[in-house]
């Protein structure tokens, strides 16, 4: 019988000790970091399968966005996906975020110049920056 009375007991217990209000003001206290290593075991066996969905929902997001943008799906061939999974350790170690910083801002700093020196009056359709057109005086 006294299984069947326990969820009563956990309420008393909790109300007495005053468990609630000494877990809110150690959480409060806690920095980001520790709060942080409080709450990974909790998620920790959820974590491959927010992964899974995650991977497969940016797929899934990618192909629409692809089929709007170019009127067709195309999924890469098989041996395509194994080669690219197999440059990935390659493309890693050889990645420098300032080298692509600099390729950005040299690319940006070409298209604003050619802007600039256009005048911005005549659209070639290059230049993916849309202009806001003008607005026609009433009055």
């Amino acid at each position: 019988k006294f299984p069947n009375h326990i969820h009563v007991l956990h309420d008393y217990v909790n109300e007495q000790l005053g468990l609630r209000e000494t877990l809110r003001v150690s959480m409060e206290a806690m920095s980001s970091v520790q709060f942080e290593r409080v709450l990974h075991p909790i998620f920790e066996e959820d974590e491959l399968t927010l992964i899974i969905a995650g991977g497969a929902l940016g797929l899934i997001a990618g192909l629409i966005q692809q089929g709007l943008e170019t009127g067709s799906l195309k999924l890469p061939k098989f041996k395509e996906v194994v080669a690219f999974f197999k440059s990935l350790p390659r493309r890693i170690r050889s990645f420098s975020p300032i080298k692509s910083t600099q390729k950005l801002c040299t690319v940006m700093k070409g298209r604003l110049s050619s802007l600039l020196r256009r005048g911005g009056d005549k659209d070639d359709g290059d230049d993916p920056v849309d202009e806001e057109p003008q607005k026609q005086r009433i009055g």
